[in-house]
């Protein structure tokens, strides 16, 4: 089975990074402490790059935070969807 990430979804956001598009909605990242996003030294930065207004932080877990950490992926994310 072939998806999109295998073919035209490299293209489609090229195309979005040359026209300027961002994504537009709130856009809330949270990451593992340990782990690839963390180890590329700025992954909140890597999003911002993507969409207008980018918020996140980092939490004490590994790569499968709802099921490692629960409490704190819900005390991070209730004061986003707060506001």
């Amino acid at each position: 089975m072939v998806d999109a990430l295998q073919t035209i979804d490299r293209a489609l956001d090229d195309q979005d990074r040359k026209a300027g598009n961002k994504i537009k909605a709130p856009l809330f990242f949270l990451w593992a402490e340990i782990g690839f996003p963390a180890r590329t030294g700025n992954p909140l930065g890597l999003w911002q790059s993507w969409a207008e207004n980018v918020e996140g932080q980092a939490i004490d877990c590994g790569h499968f935070a709802q099921e490692e950490n629960p409490q704190a992926v819900v005390e991070s994310l209730i004061p986003f969807f707060q506001k």
